[in-house]
């Protein structure tokens, strides 16, 4: 089965901060488009996302679950979305959860059957390319230029994403499988 993994916060949607309140919850321009064509591909769709203002006592559990439900409202819903799985933690908590460690993906992995060689991760920042590359994903890194992926990439080649995009409505442009 083939996957995409996507970080939430920046990726797929407007990130204001430590989301804490449903009506600040704003999806990027064609997300649910997105989402629908990967679907279309027979694409398993997951969000693996650090929420760390949980740890810092910035947002309480039934403020991230009340968030998490306007997002899922906005980008379709279960139909689309498979499953989000969250870290709670700080990152001063060193957990086994917080990307760019790979528990949440491996849980993924486990109870969906998912084929990593045939998925990909799409996220914002370099925790997430970092995540997807040390378990054999494909990467798409949504940043605006090859300028600033160099930059977090220039110590470490490993963790060069396979492609690079300004936003989430290219996806269309670099997904034809």
């Amino acid at each position: 089965m083939k996957a995409f993994f996507f970080d939430r916060d920046d990726t797929l949607n407007l990130d204001t901060g430590y989301i804490n309140n449903p009506e600040d919850m704003k999806l990027y321009r064609n997300t649910e488009d997105i989402l629908r064509y990967i679907k279309f591909l027979r694409y398993k769709i997951f969000i693996i996302t650090n929420q760390s203002g949980m740890g810092r006592g910035l947002i309480k559990p039934l403020e991230y679950r009340e968030v998490n439900c306007r997002f899922l409202s906005l980008a379709g819903g279960y139909s689309l979305v498979n499953d989000i799985l969250y870290c709670p933690h700080s990152p001063h908590h060193d957990c086994i959860c917080r990307k760019p460690k790979t528990l949440l993906l491996q849980i993924v992995k486990e109870q969906y059957c998912i084929d990593f060689t045939k998925s990909y991760f799409v996220g914002d920042k370099i925790t997430d390319i970092i995540c997807g590359k040390s378990l054999g994903l494909k990467t798409i890194h949504l940043i605006g230029t090859k300028d600033k992926v160099k930059s977090y990439t220039e110590k470490d080649q490993r963790y060069q994403p396979d492609i690079v995009i300004a936003s989430i409505s290219e996806m269309k442009d670099v997904i034809k499988e």
